[in-house]
């Protein structure tokens, strides 16, 4: 089988480097991938949203299944494009098509949807430039702290929590009004806080039927202590030590379930992978946001903890076997470990020069924000690279991690020191 992988940060790494173990894939192909996932395949120079070359590669080189790891050709509707394409009847599409990426790609929309359904999420209110003033009356509806989002399609949502109501004011009014907020048009959602335990919960679908993936406990704060900037993620432990039968089937039962009805009863035909982001508070499941993918974090510590052929069981996407298969989950404990480069997730420190990489051991290093220039390999992005461990104790992985992120070394070098410590 020909796998094409559509992307090039870590999660695409940690695609390739699950997908290359299958005895089923004969080549694999990262469009544009990084100096990561070249060590598992062919990286191809092309441009994820010109959705022509794409499908031109594709019929030129057999390709049997692609996989979109990136946000904007998701949103902007790849998978409709391949669809009409009469020579790739046969390819197998591991992604929704654009109605299904609005789960991600608006934030707004994907509320509305978990109301609709009556799937349990924080109260909120959406706004742009013709209704900023009712977004400053809804703050005084709810208490603070007060969590503004952004609505715009990124990789990365600019998320801030404002823990004064005139601090909320003065960020949504810089938002909201003036020019350039009329010309784009931007909106913002602002929800009312919860406080809890994070974690997030993937499946695998092929509209009806779904797999569950390991859980994770994502660390998405800058700082230790859960403080700071919210990022797309510094670190993650699997199992969530937290996360027993009962919240297990909560979650399925008024979360996961609820979502594939809710794509159903809203005629969305949606395959692949689904992230749930879900925030345990009172003891009880509420949904954060979705993504129409795996998430950059959890797929470095999801993935090893699958003992499962991947490739085989994407295949049941595409000949109706899917429901047959069943994924086999590894019992040790998988930790993993951004480095991210000093001033992330603001402006940072790129085009400094990676030791180490060679020197890894017991880890496993998934290229995140990495260019290679001649013999060397250079910082590209504010998230270099995550160092990911498998161990029979949290504790062993987590000593892994740490052990090889003092092996790794650039400039401006930064990590969270205190991962898995409010578990533990």
């Amino acid at each position: 089988m020909k796998v094409l992988i559509l992307g090039s940060g870590g999660r695409e790494h940690a695609m390739a480097w699950k997908i290359c173990q299958s005895s089923l894939v004969s080549h694999l192909f990262i469009a544009p991938g990084n100096p990561g996932t070249a060590g598992h395949g062919i990286n191809v120079p092309l441009e994820v949203m010109d959705f022509l070359s794409v499908a031109n590669f594709c019929a030129e080189h057999q390709v049997e299944m692609i996989i979109i790891g990136s946000l904007a050709p998701l949103a902007g509707g790849l998978r409709d494009f391949l669809e009409k394409d009469r020579r790739l009847s046969q390819l197998i599409i591991v992604g929704p098509g654009k109605a299904g990426a609005r789960l991600e790609s608006s934030l707004d929309m994907a509320k509305s949807f978990m109301i609709r359904h009556g799937i349990p999420t924080a109260r909120y209110g959406s706004f742009d430039y013709s209704s900023a003033n009712e977004a400053l009356a809804f703050l005084d509806t709810i208490k603070g702290p007060y969590v503004i989002k952004s609505d715009a399609i990124t990789e990365e949502k600019a998320v801030v929590i404002a823990e004064k109501i005139s601090s909320a004011r003065e960020i949504l009014t810089d938002i909201l009004t003036g020019e350039r907020s009329k010309a784009t048009g931007q909106t913002v959602v602002i929800e009312e806080f919860m406080e809890g335990k994070e974690f997030s919960v993937a499946i695998l679908t092929d509209g009806s039927s779904y797999k569950l993936l390991p859980e994770a406990r994502d660390y998405r704060h800058i700082n230790e202590g859960d403080s700071g900037p919210i990022t797309a993620g510094v670190g993650a432990v699997s199992p969530a030590p937290f996360c027993d039968a009962v919240l297990m089937q909560r979650t399925e039962e008024q979360i996961i379930k609820p979502t594939l009805r809710g794509l159903a009863k809203d005629e969305i035909l949606y395959t692949g992978f689904i992230l749930f982001r879900i925030l345990l508070f009172e003891n009880r499941p509420y949904l954060i946001e979705y993504a129409a993918r795996m998430g950059d974090t959890e797929t470095a510590v999801i993935l090893p903890r699958i003992k499962s052929d991947l490739a085989n069981i994407l295949t049941g996407l595409g000949d109706g076997t899917f429901s047959e298969s069943d994924l086999v989950t590894e019992d040790r404990f998988a930790t993993t470990l951004m480095l991210f480069s000093r001033g992330y997730p603001g402006p940072c420190l790129t085009g400094k020069k990676i030791e180490g990489l060679d020197a890894i051991r017991g880890c496993v290093g998934f290229h995140g924000g990495t260019k290679r220039q001649q013999e060397n390999t250079y910082t590209a992005e504010g998230r270099v690279l995550s160092l990911t461990a498998l161990g029979k104790t949290f504790e062993q992985a987590l000593d892994l991690c740490y052990a090889n992120a003092e092996v790794v070394t650039f400039e401006g070098k930064s990590f969270r020191e205190d991962i898995g410590e409010d578990l533990f």
